[in-house]
């Protein structure tokens, strides 16, 4: 058996472990190992990556093109809620702000870690700072904005509550060590010159992320099946797009590296961030003597998108890692995303057929009676 199948099994374990959890832990434990996570065990990680990393101006490429893909996944949200056939308002509003975001923190970068290496953990460290920006400042913007259009509010300056979520995104632990890292890059301070004891704490932290997460998927799995069938369409249609945007990065660079070629089709496979269904919250904050209709968004639509994402982004993430070689080719990644279009279309012409026909023989049956 190959190494990338051997890893792959592992980590199944790992998630197997989760699931036979699920009934012991908490909800509210669960939230506690999500912490750990991200507040721990992933900054540790990055901060050794980035200390390792050769800083030049080509990194700074990273979160531009993080930031462009959030941009282009928004401008065409509402289209892919539409293809899954999510057309009311409320649950097209929530579908388009937690499509075009990003977790890579939990989705992406440990098997990044374990199949790439820590050169490319740390450009994808480098790349969520674009993620970050739109996911925590951008989409609250959005957020407030429908909010005041659908109520017809006048609406009020927006830029305490930037600079309160600005604040947010400094103080995050992950940006406090992508930061930190930067900063001791630049005055010329290597992670050697730390402390032994120093290094083995903050390598040992490093240890814990991967197996953590995959306990965390574990936990986390939990479909409702009355919205997973539209859920799962747009995710297909979100992740097709991402290989036809993956594959179009790759052949305007020009990039034959394979460990980048793969970080570029990987990151933009995460799972939704959790971070929108906070902006969600805020909003439902405001609309607290609302009824339900007229509210601008469904928070219970949003939990269930990210109950579904992330073992739909693990699945494809873990799939694309496993067979690296295999798929690190433009034309590869282009056909990838064309089957899934394709796999769609005939899902849905298939669906289209069978209501035409039911409905031919309900017609049938009322006219003979």
């Amino acid at each position: 058996m190959s190494e990338g199948l051997i890893r792959t099994f592992s980590f199944l374990v790992l998630i197997v472990v989760g699931l036979l959890l699920k009934s012991k832990i908490p909800a509210d434990q669960r939230s506690g190992v999500k912490q750990i996570i991200l507040s721990l065990a992933l900054p540790a990680v990055i901060f050794v990556s980035l200390q390792k990393v050769e800083f030049s101006l080509g990194l700074v490429l990273f979160p531009v093109l993080a930031l462009l893909f959030n941009l282009i996944l928004f401008s065409i949200s509402g289209w892919l809620a539409k293809l899954a056939h999510i057309d009311g308002s409320q649950t097209s509003r929530t579908a388009r702000i937690l499509l075009p975001s990003l977790a890579p923190g939990l989705s992406c970068f440990p098997f990044i870690l374990e199949y790439l290496g820590e050169d490319s953990l740390a450009n994808a460290a480098f790349a969520d700072i674009g993620n970050k920006i739109f996911v925590l400042i951008l989409l609250y913007i959005v957020a407030m904005r429908w909010y005041y259009q659908l109520h017809k509010i006048q609406e009020k300056s927006q830029r305490g509550r930037v600079k309160k979520f600005a604040l947010i995104m400094a103080k995050e632990p992950v940006n406090l060590a992508i930061m930190a890292a930067l900063i001791l890059v630049g005055l010329g301070i290597d992670y050697s010159v730390f402390p032994e004891f120093l290094q083995l704490g903050i390598d040992k932290l490093g240890l814990i992320m991967t197996p953590l997460v995959m306990i965390f998927i574990g936990l986390s799995v939990k479909l409702t099946w009355n919205h997973a069938k539209q859920i799962l369409t747009m995710l297909m249609w979100r992740s097709a797009f991402s290989f036809l945007l993956s594959g179009t990065v790759i052949l305007i660079f020009n990039i034959s590296d394979p460990a980048l070629l793969m970080l570029i089709v990987l990151f933009p496979q995460s799972s939704c961030s959790f971070w929108p269904y906070l902006h969600i919250e805020s909003v439902m904050g405001l609309e607290s003597n609302l009824i339900d209709e007229k509210k601008t968004f469904d928070p219970t639509f949003a939990l269930n998108i990210l109950a579904v994402s992330l073992p739909f982004s693990t699945v494809i993430i873990l799939s694309l890692a496993t067979f690296k070689e295999q798929v690190a080719d433009s034309r590869t990644i282009f056909s990838l995303g064309g089957v899934i279009v394709l796999s769609l279309l005939i899902s849905t012409f298939f669906r289209k057929f069978k209501n035409y026909a039911v409905a031919r023989v309900l017609a049938n049956s009322d006219s003979n009676s």
